[in-house]
């Protein structure tokens, strides 16, 4: 379908007034301090037909006629441009001398110093030859009040985003998916004597040697989706297992989501099946997609693992921030701290001691794929599998992908 185009016929009127409707209309959200300089510059005279004799305007007497409107005659006026005569009183300098006598007597309202927007009924400002900077004073005026707009509008913005930073980023799927309808065992582990509740899903290995995956998903995912399919493949048809942890306020885990809150709960869990199940670190490799990757990063550094599998990682949080909302850019580069989960996978990645496998879809709409490609060249020795025509939820969907996690699990 052809892309359609903005028509773009005016009505034939004046270019040069089309041109002070806009910069008018651009101008009446001007602060009132901008709004004085405005004043000065078009320096607007007013006269009152009941209060001063009746002005006529002719081609001779006048370089531009007067505009009438709501029973005033507005004349524009600036130096070295004559004023209209008054009926029977020559155009001379001594009139408008007398004028300016006028005026500092303060002897009626000879003269009002008024800047009218568009929103004045039939008022537009009189054409003549100081229309050039008449409408460049408009202009001046209306980039003002424009910018201030934008101003306060990229504030209210960059507000909203930084106050609901966590609604935005944890996003647990509004309806529950039951984990073990894979055939996975749910674990549910109290948390002393708080209500808390973590919970996990997991698939026993088929031998008690074999390497034990543990899954951290993302954002916006839980157990009952990707770690039950993922848990009954991988046992299924590489014989390994798999652990699925459930992140603080998703599916069964109770809690905050929060960056402090998913490294406790995977750091106790860990622990307790290493108690209880005997899980030995040499065993376990970690794996992280999207958001999960902050954490099995985490869990690399804490010793909780052996080796460490990265899908769809990106660099931190701030860099998605920027690539999500690049107005918000210049901020963050400025106040990085205004970011309250950071995930900072970059900053860790040079005290990764680990195997590291990097696996990234070329065509990822969510995480770019130059952000994997760039934290592989951070971390010393990893491997990155780049696959061609991957996009980021589908990524397990490829049986070459489970190829190279098993393989790099068993190595």
């Amino acid at each position: 379908m052809p892309r359609q185009t903005r028509h773009r016929g005016f009505r034939p009127l004046a270019r040069h007034r089309v041109a002070v409707a806009l910069v008018a209309a651009l101008a009446s959200a001007v602060p009132a301090a901008t709004r004085r300089i405005a004043d000065r510059c078009f320096q607007t005279t007013a006269w009152s037909l009941s209060e001063r004799p009746r002005l006529t305007t002719s081609a001779s007497e006048a370089p531009f006629p007067a505009v009438s409107s709501g029973g005033r005659f507005f004349v524009g006026r600036s130096a070295g441009c004559p004023s209209p005569s008054l009926r029977g009183i020559p155009n001379n300098n001594n009139n408008n001398n007398l004028l300016t006598q006028k005026r500092r007597n303060g002897r009626g309202s000879l003269r009002e110093l008024r800047w009218r927007s568009l929103s004045a009924v039939g008022f537009f400002p009189v054409l003549g030859p100081d229309t050039p900077g008449i409408l460049f004073a408009a202009l001046l005026a209306g980039i003002s009040g424009l910018a201030a707009l934008l101003a306060k509008g990229y504030g209210a913005v960059l507000l909203f985003l930084i106050l609901l930073q966590r609604k935005l980023l944890f996003t647990p799927p509004p309806e529950f998916a039951d984990p073990s309808a894979t055939g996975g065992e749910v674990i549910l582990l109290p948390v002393g004597s708080t209500q808390l509740t973590r919970a996990a899903v997991y698939f026993a290995p088929r031998s008690p040697q074999a390497p034990v995956l543990v899954f951290f998903h993302g954002n916006g995912d839980q157990l009952g989706w990707s770690a039950a399919y993922l848990g009954q493949r991988m046992r299924d048809e590489f014989g390994t297992g798999f652990l699925g942890i459930e992140y603080p306020g998703y599916g069964l885990a109770e809690g905050t989501p929060s960056e402090a809150s998913f490294y406790e709960a995977s750091e106790q869990m860990l622990r307790h099946l290493a108690q209880e199940r005997g899980l030995q670190s040499s065993q376990v490799v970690l794996l992280g997609h999207s958001v999960g990757g902050g954490v099995a990063t985490e869990m690399a550094l804490r010793g909780l693992g052996s080796r460490l599998i990265l899908v769809s990682p990106f660099l931190s949080i701030p860099e998605m921030a920027c690539e999500l909302y690049p107005f918000v850019a210049p901020v963050l580069k400025v106040a990085p701290f205004l970011i309250r989960d950071r995930f900072d996978n970059a900053a860790k990645a040079a005290s990764l001691k680990l195997p590291v496998l990097i696996v990234h879809g070329t065509d990822d709409d969510i995480v770019p794929f130059s952000q994997g490609q760039l934290l592989s060249e951070k971390v010393k020795g990893s491997k990155l599998v780049a696959v061609r025509g991957v996009g980021h939820n589908d990524v397990f969907d490829h049986d070459i992908i489970l190829d190279e996690i098993a393989a790099f699990a068993r190595a």
